[in-house]
């Protein structure tokens, strides 16, 4: 009895999946010019604030503070794999990159709780608009900004237990995060802003 509980458990949790619509493109890998760079910037890499909004309302702001430092440990793997920076800490930095992110959840609460209700045989849907901007300083002075957007659906239904290996909603918003910063990266060495540090 207890093993057919835990296994309705595993699947009811497990019963759902997440596409994004890439409103951003997708950098899964760094140019090999940005790879071939042989001056490694002094960096401090900072989250100043994560905002949860669910239907227009804005979240606990207990949920932003355990949010800044998990979102920094995810989005720390972009700029390392840029091979572009040292990261060090803020008072050894030649430059500072600060990061704004915001997350507007919509959800139809009444196709929730009806999917919740009929053990998932009945679909519902969530949607996660992220913005990430991110904000450049030398010596204490901001010298650019850049902004990244992306939208993550999230479906719930019985069925989609056999999609949950390939498209897990937590795997899904993580690359989301760690890609727009990919992205950011990409068009700051476009534009030159990295330039402006070493020269």
């Amino acid at each position: 009895m207890k093993a057919i509980l835990n296994l309705s458990v595993i699947v009811l949790l497990s019963s759902c999946a997440a596409w994004r619509l890439q409103k951003t493109e997708v950098i899964k890998e760094y140019s090999a010019q940005i790879k071939s760079e042989t001056q490694k910037i002094k960096m401090h890499l900072s989250v100043d604030k994560v905002t949860h909004y669910l239907n227009g309302e804005k979240i606990s702001e207990k949920v932003e503070a355990v949010d800044t430092e998990k979102t920094l440990n995810i989005v720390r793997k972009a700029y390392q794999e840029s091979e572009l920076f040292d990261l060090v800490a803020k008072d050894q930095s030649d430059l500072e990159i600060k990061l704004e992110v915001e997350i507007h959840g919509k959800s139809d609460m009444t196709m929730t709780i009806l999917t919740a209700a009929t053990l998932f045989l009945f679909p519902s849907k969530t949607t996660d608009e992220f913005s990430i901007k991110a904000r450049f300083f030398k010596g204490g002075e901001e010298v650019g900004d850049i902004e990244k957007f992306e939208t993550v659906t999230m479906y719930r239904q019985l069925f989609l237990i056999f999609a949950l290996p390939f498209k897990s909603p937590f795997s899904i918003s993580n690359e989301t995060l760690v890609d727009l910063n990919r992205a950011i990266v990409t068009d700051a060495y476009d534009e030159g802003l990295f330039k402006q540090i070493t020269d």
